[in-house]
């Protein structure tokens, strides 16, 4: 995580804390019109598009107080959807029993992505039950991606 990164979390986890809302991702990149800040939230019971607006003006004023960015951007406050990223140690176990994406940055037996479900994190491993039933382990550190991949029946 970048230092830039890193600062905006630490000062927007406390504040968001107090309001019963989980900081889930932070993201800060180039894209075709500029710069994007990408602000994931999540709460009970979900985010709302008033609460994306509502947090979106209190993180631009926080941000724009504090002087983190020195060159323009775009913020995008957002929810983490039904693929809800997992990239805290907390996540995996606050989300035991559901199905899951994890792709590896280098393959594990000549295979990178795996989809099962989440059986939770032993030590510093996530722990999945894979789509043979087979338990697979893979250090957090190797995971360049995990999210929720929930089987949506129409």
């Amino acid at each position: 995580m970048s230092e830039i990164l890193r600062r905006i979390e630490e000062l927007l986890t406390p504040i968001l804390s107090q309001a019963s809302v989980e900081l889930v991702d932070v993201t800060y990149e180039k894209g075709p019109g500029g710069f994007v800040l990408g602000i994931t939230l999540d709460k009970q019971g979900g985010i709302t598009l008033d609460d994306c607006e509502h947090w979106s003006h209190k993180i631009e004023g926080l941000l724009d107080k504090e002087g983190f960015l020195s060159q323009h951007y775009s913020l995008e406050v957002s929810s983490p959807g039904l693929y809800r990223p997992l990239k805290r140690a907390g996540d995996y176990e606050r989300f035991k029993g559901q199905r899951v994406s994890v792709r590896l940055y280098a393959a594990q037996n000549g295979q990178k992505n795996f989809h099962g479900t989440l059986l939770g994190i032993r030590g510093e491993k996530i722990v999945i039950s894979d789509e043979n039933s087979l338990e697979r382990e893979f250090p957090i550190d190797q995971v360049s991606k995990a999210n929720l991949d929930p089987v949506v029946e129409i």
